[in-house]
């Protein structure tokens, strides 16, 4: 007995919808520890370089994955590379275009931030 293709294609759109919106990148227990910040929020922090972050905007090469799912999966990508430099903290610096972006990557606590033009500073400690 042959199966209706109607009968086949609800599951198979389900299927395919599934695995578009799939995230395959998880954070390192290191990348957990970093944070990302705006680019005016790191103005203070001490810059260590930049990292690219690329992940596929295709599932099979010709399904298009949703815009949430491939930023989350760059964000977690720069944050788990900016552990690895030494990094706490990422900021963006420009958008994401076909699945690549680049972030900044800082040190930011522990540094010195400057207060309004009195030339005081404040220390924030390393974490223990």
């Amino acid at each position: 007995m042959k199966t209706p293709r109607r009968a086949l294609l609800l599951p198979a759109s389900i299927l395919v919808t599934a695995i578009a919106g799939c995230s395959w990148v998880s954070l390192s227990p290191g990348g957990e520890r970093v944070r990302l910040m705006k680019p005016e929020e790191v103005t203070v922090c001490q810059k260590l370089g930049r990292t690219t972050a690329t992940t596929s905007t295709t599932v099979l090469g010709f399904i298009g994955r949703g815009y949430p799912t491939v930023a989350e999966e760059v964000q977690y990508l720069g944050r788990n590379e900016a552990a690895k430099m030494g990094g706490d903290s990422i900021a963006p610096e420009g958008g994401i275009e076909g699945g690549r972006q680049v972030f900044g990557v800082y040190r930011c606590i522990g540094s010195v931030e400057r207060s309004g033009g009195s030339g005081s500073a404040v220390t924030r400690p390393l974490p223990q």
